[in-house]
C-alpha cells in the first residue's frame, strides 16, 4: 500500500501527527511531501504542481515507472465550471451593506469586529506593507478606498516622515459605520500627537456604483462580442451567452442594445432559450434603454414613477444595485495623489470597472496600492495562530482576552462565509498575476506584485502608477 495524506500544517494537521500516522504498524511504501502554501489546493497552479507530483509518485510506486503527469486542460475544465455553475443560482448579496456590516462590527454586542485581525502580528505587517509601498509623501491627498475600520488608513498616515502631514485625507466606504469608526481613529491620532487634523473627508458611497459599465462598453461598441459581457454582469451566464452568440444577427443585437421586444419575438430569435434566459435579454435591453434616456413605464417598478438607478427597475434575474446612468464615483477625475485599496476589489463584481474609476479619480503620476487574498485562502492557520496568542494573554490575565477569543470565534464565522461566496463564484480571490492584469486592463502602469501576511504568506499586493 501507498499512503498519501494531504493537509495543512494547522491547529488539527500538524508535522508531528503526520509522522505518527506514517509510522504506524503495517508496511507498504511512505512518502510524505511537505507543502508551504498557506491555502487550500484546490485550483491554481500550485495545486496543479502538487497533484502532479502524486501523479507521478502513484506512477512510479504503484506501476513502477517514472512517468510525467500532464498538464490538464484548464479551458476545457473551465468551460465545464461554466456549464455546472449556469443550473445552479449563485449566492447573491441580497443587502450588501448590511451584510458588510456585519463583517466589519459583528453583532450589536461586539465592540471589537473586524479589529480583532490586530491582534495577530501578521495583518499589521500586511497593513506597513501596502503603506510602504504607497510611499505617502507631505502634501499629498491621500484616499483609503473601502476604508472598513480604518486599519489601512492609520496605517498609510504612520508612513508619513516625521512631523508630517498630508494636504487632505479622504476615505470611502459603503457602511456608515466604517466611515465613522475611520474619521474617529483619524481624530485620536491627531490627537496623539498633538497636532491639528489635516482637511478631510468620510464618503458613504458604493465602489460598485460603475455596476452598468460593461453593457455602457457594449453601447459604445467597445466590447467587440456579447461574449465579453460575461463575468461583468451579475446574473449573466457563459451558457446563455453561447446561445445568444449561436442566433446572433442584427435584430437580436438591436433588442440588446435597448430595443423593445416580447418575450415571444426573442424565442423565435433564439429559440433554445430557457425562460429565465429570456428574461435576461430583456433585462439586457431594459439596461440599455436605462443608460440612453429611453427607460419606458414597464420598464419601472410597480412602486417608483422615475428611474434614478437601477433599483428602480424590474432586474429580477440580473444585479445591477444601485448603479446609475452616470457611471462614475460622485469624486472629481484627478482628486488624490495615492490611493490605497486593502482586501476591497475581491468582493466587487465588477472589479475593472471600479478599477477604472480608480484611475480616473488619481492624478498623474499618482500611485495605487490594492490587494488580494489569494486563491483558495485558508484561514485556519491564521486563526489558530491568533487562538494561540489570545488564549497567552488570558493566562497572563489579560481582563478582555475572553472577549476577545469570543470576537474572534464570531469574526471566523464570517470568514466561512467570504469563503463560501468565493467557491459560489460571486466572490472572486486574485493571484498576483491576474490582479496585476486587472490594474493594467484598468489603464495603470509599472504594476508590481508583491506577497504577504502571514508565513506563507495568503494576500498578494499591487503596486501601480498613472
Amino acid at each position: 500500500p501507498v499512503t498519501w495524506i494531504l493537509g495543512t500544517y494547522d491547529h488539527w494537521v500538524t508535522r508531528s501527527r503526520v509522522q505518527a500516522m506514517l509510522q504506524a504498524p503495517g508496511g507498504g511504501i511512505r512518502e510524505v511531501f511537505e507543502f508551504a502554501t498557506g491555502h487550500v489546493l484546490k485550483t491554481g497552479s500550485d495545486a496543479i504542481e502538487i497533484f502532479k507530483l502524486v501523479s507521478e509518485s502513484i506512477s512510479k510506486h504503484v506501476f513502477g515507472n517514472d512517468r510525467p503527469a500532464q498538464e490538464p486542460n484548464l479551458a476545457r475544465f473551465a468551460l465545464q465550471s461554466e456549464a455546472e455553475w449556469a443550473r445552479v443560482k449563485r449566492l447573491k448579496l441580497e443587502d450588501a451593506s448590511n451584510f458588510w456590516q456585519e463583517h466589519l462590527f459583528g453583532d450589536d454586542d461586539d465592540d471589537v469586529g473586524y479589529d480583532i485581525m490586530l491582534e495577530h502580528p501578521a495583518y499589521p505587517r500586511f497593513l506597513e506593507r501596502q503603506a510602504e509601498l504607497l510611499d505617502p509623501q507631505p502634501g499629498d491627498h491621500l484616499a483609503d478606498l473601502g476604508c472598513g475600520t480604518g486599519n489601512l488608513t492609520i496605517a498609510i498616515l504612520k508612513a508619513l516622515p516625521d512631523d508630517a502631514s498630508p494636504r487632505a485625507v479622504t476615505v470611502l466606504d459603503l457602511v456608515p459605520a466604517a466611515v465613522r469608526r475611520t474619521e474617529e481613529k483619524i481624530a485620536a491620532y491627531f490627537e496623539s500627537l498633538d497636532r491639528p487634523m489635516p482637511p478631510h473627508q468620510g464618503l458613504v458611497l458604493d465602489l460598485e456604483i460603475s455596476r452598468l459599465a460593461a453593457v455602457d462598453d457594449f453601447l459604445r461598441g467597445e466590447l467587440h462580442t456579447v461574449k465579453e459581457l460575461v463575468h461583468r454582469i451579475e446574473g449573466l451566464n457563459q451558457q446563455t451567452v453561447h446561445k445568444l452568440s449561436g442566433h446572433y444577427g442584427k435584430e437580436l443585437h438591436a433588442i440588446l442594445r435597448g430595443r423593445l421586444a416580447t418575450a415571444a419575438r426573442i424565442r423565435e430569435l433564439c429559440p433554445n432559450l430557457e425562460s429565465s434566459e429570456v428574461d435576461v435579454v430583456l433585462e439586457l435591453s431594459r439596461a440599455a434603454r436605462f443608460l440612453q434616456d429611453s427607460v419606458l413605464s414597464q420598464d419601472l417598478r410597480s412602486d417608483v414613477t422615475f428611474a434614478r438607478t437601477a433599483a428602480d427597475l424590474n432586474f429580477d434575474r440580473l444585479t445591477f444595485g444601485n448603479a446609475s446612468a452616470n457611471l462614475q464615483l460622485d469624486i472629481p477625475s484627478e482628486s488624490f495623489d495615492r490611493i490605497g485599496c486593502s482586501l476591497v476589489v475581491s468582493y466587487l463584481y465588477d472589479p475593472l470597472s471600479a478599477l477604472r474609476e480608480m484611475y480616473r479619480i488619481l492624478s498623474p503620476g499618482g500611485t495605487l496600492v490594492v490587494s488580494s487574498i489569494a486563491p483558495n485562502f485558508d484561514s485556519s492557520k491564521l486563526y489558530a495562530e491568533e487562538v494561540e496568542l489570545l488564549q497567552a494573554a488570558a493566562e497572563r490575565g489579560e481582563e478582555d482576552a475572553a472577549v476577545k477569543l469570543e470576537a474572534l470565534r464570531r469574526f471566523g464565522n464570517m470568514v466561512s462565509r467570504l469563503i463560501e461566496l468565493e467557491e459560489d463564484g460571486r466572490f472572486h480571490f486574485f493571484d498576483g498575476a491576474a490582479l496585476r492584469s486587472l490594474v493594467l486592463d484598468a489603464g495603470f502602469s509599472n504594476a508590481n506584485v508583491f506577497r504577504s501576511f502571514g508565513s506563507p504568506p495568503t494576500a498578494v499586493i499591487v503596486r501601480a502608477e498613472k
